[in-house]
This record gives structure tokens, sequence and C-alpha cells, in this order.
């Protein structure tokens, strides 16, 4: 052990997306890196270039390309345009549009998938694609939950999301042309209203927060094709690890994290929170089984109106005391700030004021 270890995780304003480094080692001169999406493309971009470029001898160990949303890949797609950042990169993780190894790998439907798997099967590129599977999927084997992808200093990764048959669902709809109906207009949904007992910012006026009131909403768990097929993981250096569920489904993280050594619950330093914080993901059993004192939430909130304030309300509940970080000072930020500042002790919450949320983990061992 070295007292110059370090872990810290870098939130990227990614607009409605997730865009998000990993920087650890034991050295200071000399980083490690884990990214993890790009984010919309040109909001993202610049600042994660820029992030990198300002570590000119880092280990990029991983590229995880969650899954086909724009807002998750976009950003990815173009970081790997840039020929001298794709170069230091070792590996890539992702799924594309027919199983990994199979002769045809022509691209089926999803324009950003196709064009990311087109680049990964370029053979001028040579560009490493789940080199840690063997070039297989990057998938839960349900005989295998509890092994690890290791990673240089004894870091390693512990896969919980996709499912093999959750794989197949994407790649049936991406054969098919797209998503269901139903699940692209669910995407294209204007924000719900308030639930009683809320109101949105307006005219400058902070909003009353009341719990109670939330909590008697309800909200269906996700099913969502697309969200279902996030490669989501655990991160751990030293006696720290980390939770990052991309847009997961609730239940398959809760069904294959009961499968590690020691099972559920499963305390982490860090959680980020699923489908930048939709009730849909984030539910009361998920955070139990997660026991944290720092959630992340990753979205600006123009799009879908997320961070939900069910799934906050839940938090403030199920984990009193803990604190939820945003990468963005905006409206879901000022609202339960004002929450936390009349409810001392209840929830704390924090932002940041540059493009990247920065946050220091405790390793000492």
């Amino acid at each position: 052990m070295t007292q110059d270890r370090f872990l810290r995780l870098h939130t990227l304003q990614a607009g409605h997306g997730d865009c998000l480094v990993i920087e650890y080692g034991d050295d200071p001169k000399q980083q490690h890196a884990v990214i993890i999406d790009g984010g919309v493309a040109g909001e993202t971009t610049p600042t994660l270039k820029k992030l990198l470029q300002g570590w000119p001898t880092a280990q990029i160990e991983l590229l995880v390309v969650t899954h086909i949303d724009d807002d998750h890949i976009a950003g990815a797609v173009r970081l790997l345009r840039d020929k001298h950042l794709r170069e230091r990169i070792k590996d890539i993780w992702f799924n594309g549009s027919v199983e990994k190894r199979a002769a045809d790998l022509q691209g089926l439907g999803f324009k950003k998938g196709n064009e990311l798997e087109k680049m990964l099967t370029d053979k001028k590129l040579m560009l490493p694609w789940n080199a840690s599977f063997g070039g297989a999927d990057a998938v839960v084997n349900a005989s295998k939950v509890t092994q690890r992808m290791s990673l240089p200093l004894g870091a390693s990764i512990t896969l919980l999301s996709p499912t093999a048959d959750s794989l197949r669902s994407l790649r049936k709809a991406w054969a098919e042309g797209g998503l269901p109906q139903d699940e692209m207009a669910a995407a294209a949904e204007p924000e719900a209203a308030p639930p009683p007992g809320l109101e949105r910012l307006g005219n400058g006026v902070l909003p009353t927060v009341d719990i109670d009131a939330i909590l008697k909403t309800t909200c269906p768990e996700d099913t969502s094709i697309a969200n279902g097929s996030s490669i989501a993981f655990l991160f751990s250096f030293g006696d720290a690890t980390l939770l990052f569920a991309a847009d997961a489904h609730a239940s398959v993280l809760l069904e294959t994290a009961a499968l590690l050594d020691g099972g559920l619950p499963r305390s982490v330093e860090i959680f980020k929170l699923p489908h930048h914080g939709s009730a849909a993901n984030v539910t009361d059993d998920l955070l139990k089984a997660f026991p944290t004192k720092t959630y992340v939430v990753s979205t600006n909130g123009n799009k879908h109106g997320h961070p939900d304030d069910l799934a906050l309300a839940r938090i403030v509940v199920g984990a009193p005391g803990s604190q939820v970080l945003f990468n963005y000072p905006g409206d879901a930020y000022k609202m339960w700030l004002n929450f936390a500042t009349d409810n001392c002790g209840r929830l704390s919450v924090g932002t940041t004021r540059t493009k990247v949320l920065e946050i220091d983990v405790k390793v000492t061992d």
C-alpha cells in the first residue's frame, strides 16, 4: 500500500446524458482512467478531450459505451474520431447489433450504434473491442457472476448488467429496425406534472417539497429494451467500491448482485443513480441493496425532467443523512437544496459551478 493511492470520479456535464471518468492510481504523476459513456456529443466531447489531454501519460484502461441511446453513445463516437485519443484506449466495451464473433457484422438499424459498430470492425482503425471478454459480448454470465475483470494496481470491475435475455431483446428490436412504438413514444413524452405538495421553479420562487405527498405517487418500473441492455458494474480499488448503474433495470441489478459473494446488501462509496435519477429505476429495494452516503445524478434535466422527485424522496426516507451530488446546478438541485436547508440532517446536496463534478474517494487499503 502507498500513501499516494488515490481514487477520483469526474462526472462531466453531458447534457441529459452520462459521461463519467474514473481516475485512480498510486502515483500522482501516473493516472489510470476508465471512461463511461460520452454524453451528448456537442456538449460533452470538448470537455472530455480537455480532461484526457491534461493527462498526457495516463493509461486509458477502458471505454465503456453502456448502451445505444444517443445521450450515452454520441459523444463516445465523436471521441473515437480523434486518432491520438483512440490509440490510447486499451479496450472498448460495447454490445453491438449481432452476437460478437458472428461472421455477419453489418449494422441493422440504430444510427449511432451502427456508426460505432462500423468503427469497431474497421480493420484500419484496429480498435480493441470487448477484449476483456475474449472478444465476446459484455454480458453477465449466470455461472460466473462473481468473476472480476482485473485492471492495473489491483483495481477490478464486476459486471451486473446486461443479462443475455436483455441483450437478445435489444438485438431483436435492432434487427426489426427500431424500438417498439410505445417505448419510442415514452421517450418523447413531455415532463409530467409535479405531484401534490411540489411546485416547479417559476418566476424565481423556490418550490415547496412535501415528502409525504410525493411518496404517495407511484411509478411503474422501467421495462425499456434499450435501457435493459445497459452495461452496469461495480468498480473496486483498494477498499473502495463505486456503483455505475447506467440506465439499467433495478430488477436486473438486484438479481445479479444477489449472486455475488456476500450477497446483498452491499455498501458502496458512491452510487451513480440509474437512468439519471428516474423513479422507474431508483426503487426502494435498489436503495436498500446498495447503501451509501453519496449519490450522483447526471443530467441537466432539460429533456425528460430527471431526476424524478419520487426518486429523491425515496432517498430521503430510505437513506437519511445522505448527500446527492448534481453535475448541473439546475432546477432539481435548487429545489432539493431548499429542502435540505429547511430539513437539516435529512439530506444534503451539492453541485459544481464548472463543467465537471469532481469527487475524491478515500482509499485506505
